[in-house]
């Protein structure tokens, strides 16, 4: 029989998130599994949004940039499409601007984040000696963050000028056919929120061209070993979130099932689940601020992919 979590184990998850989690993940929460109004979460998320229209203040908890990026305001932008906020809420409508504004079109690209040096707080993985060198170690962010951006372009195409969007989607179509087979893990995902995008769906060539050769990328990336989901890797439940998710037919059931179950046995005794990664010693006390909020940010969506599957005992 498939492996669901308890009750109790619920209910451990559930006081986590009302009790240590960040505001944002309590009103996730409740939109999920109480049927809060969308507008709860929208105020949870204010906070993150500056007054260029970006969102930045750590919403990305490894990230801990207090300025505007590309990134945080993709996050931002996810979660207003997961809970389907009307398209022409202010938070769109000045996030997307901001995203127009960020643009690079010599490169055809967004830039992940709006600044870069050595001592850049957060993961290592953000340190670099200025932002042009932080964009090459991310493959010159043409998937990552270009492509989930490109996706939310064409869900909230009613606040982009209609030569922009033609522009930055042939751009876009540029890189995948000459540097697509090169994409790493995170750049699949974006790729995958991209073709996961139903406003997507107005490009059935770039879907033909894509779909395909990313489904078959990103089940090569998973990591089907059990025995090194402890470590920092592409895991069955990192990526799908639903039964309907399109990677559950070539993974097979088996493997998906493992992963929820590993997920599952997971849990912390607080009731949450932990990050499997770190910062490598360094920003200690930042660290544990945004260990403590990964932990909200993990068990709020480790709820909704088991709500999704059925796998919650109730």
């Amino acid at each position: 029989m498939p492996a669901s979590l308890s009750a109790t184990g619920f209910e451990k998850a559930r006081m986590f998130l009302l009790t240590q989690a960040r505001p944002l993940e309590r009103a996730l929460y409740r939109h999920e599994f109480e049927g809060t109004a969308v507008e709860e979460v929208a105020e949870a998320l204010a906070p993150y949004q500056n007054d260029n229209g970006g969102f930045g203040n750590a919403l990305e908890p490894d990230s801990y940039l207090m300025v505007s990026s590309v990134l945080d305001t993709t996050i931002a932008l996810a979660i207003h499409q997961r809970i389907q906020t009307p398209a022409d809420h202010p938070q769109i409508v000045s996030a997307v601007q901001y995203l127009l504004e960020t643009y690079r079109p010599d490169q055809g690209i967004w830039p992940i984040r709006s600044e870069a040096s050595p001592d850049s707080p957060g993961g290592p993985w953000w340190q670099a000696d200025d932002l042009d060198a932080l964009i090459t170690s991310f493959r010159g962010c043409r998937f990552n963050p270009t492509a989930e951006v490109v996706g939310y372009l064409h869900t909230y195409k009613q606040h982009v000028p209609s030569d922009f969007l033609a522009m930055a989607t042939d751009r876009f179509r540029e890189h995948c056919r000459t540097h697509v087979s090169q994409a790493s893990m995170h750049d699949l995902r974006c790729l995958r929120c991209l073709l996961d995008s139903p406003a997507f769906r107005d490009q059935p060539h770039l879907q033909r061209e894509l779909s395909g050769q990313v489904n078959t990328m990103q089940v090569q990336s998973i990591e089907s070993d059990p025995s090194r989901w402890n470590s920092y890797c592409d895991r069955p439940f990192e990526v799908i979130d639903s039964p309907d998710h399109a990677l559950v037919p070539p993974l097979g059931n088996e493997l998906v099932n493992l992963g929820i179950a590993f997920q599952i046995q997971s849990q912390q005794e607080d009731g949450s689940w932990a990050v499997f990664w770190d910062w490598g010693g360094r920003f200690v006390e930042q660290w544990e601020q945004a260990q403590l909020a990964w932990k909200g940010v993990l068990t709020e969506r480790t709820l909704r992919v088991l709500k999704a599957f059925g796998r919650i005992e109730r």
